[in-house]
């Protein structure tokens, strides 16, 4: 079975910046989990900022088995 956890987003980088270590550690002990983060149409430097953060967190989080 896999956990799948939708987050929209609008302009909330320090949010998720802050928050998705949070989400990912709660749910980390039910094994597949899928996070999908949804962007409302944020302003084009709120997605860069996003989306390094998120290559760093994928990059650091990501196993393989």
């Amino acid at each position: 079975m896999v956990i799948e956890i939708i987050i929209p987003n609008y302009n909330g980088f320090n949010l998720i910046k802050n928050n998705l270590p949070k989400v990912i550690k709660a749910v980390e002990s039910y094994g597949n989990v899928l996070v999908t983060i949804v962007d409302d149409f944020s302003q084009k430097k709120e997605i860069e900022k996003l989306e390094e953060v998120l290559n760093n967190f994928k990059k650091n989080t990501t196993k393989t088995i």
